[in-house]
């Protein structure tokens, strides 16, 4: 399990998905407390400017007592909700770099000011 070139290569969004992709192996190899560690990472990686931060911070904390709780009763349930948990959040930060990738950013310098367009596939947006 190699994952130092990802981590180097990836920016905020995709590092988010290595982290997760490192929870999901050490699940698999049945290494608990590395998972935990990477949560823990996870929490400790968010941006509490954004709303959004309380809630991932809260599912991880969730997540966190779910694994505890298997490592207490082996309890394949329990990992199973931790496992459906993770993977919710691991498809919405795809979905975040998949419309990334997908849109197109220009900038346009006028005399005095400067406009910036988001163009997605379906809409156009000026700021």
């Amino acid at each position: 399990m190699e994952f130092k070139n990802d981590i180097i290569m990836a920016d905020k969004n995709e590092l988010v998905l290595v982290a997760l992709e490192m929870f999901f192996c050490f699940l698999k190899e049945g290494e608990i407390l590395k998972a935990r560690e990477v949560l823990e990472e996870l929490k400790v990686a968010l941006n509490f400017k954004y709303e959004i931060s309380y809630d991932l911070y809260s599912l991880y904390k969730y997540v966190d007592k779910l694994l505890v709780k298997y490592q207490l009763r082996k309890d394949d349930e329990v990992l199973n909700k931790a496992i459906e948990v993770m993977v919710e959040i691991e498809d919405g930060f795809k979905t975040i770099i998949d419309r990334k990738e997908h849109s197109i950013d220009t900038i346009t310098y006028g005399k005095n000011t400067i406009n910036e367009n988001l163009q997605k596939t379906t809409r156009e947006y000026s700021v």
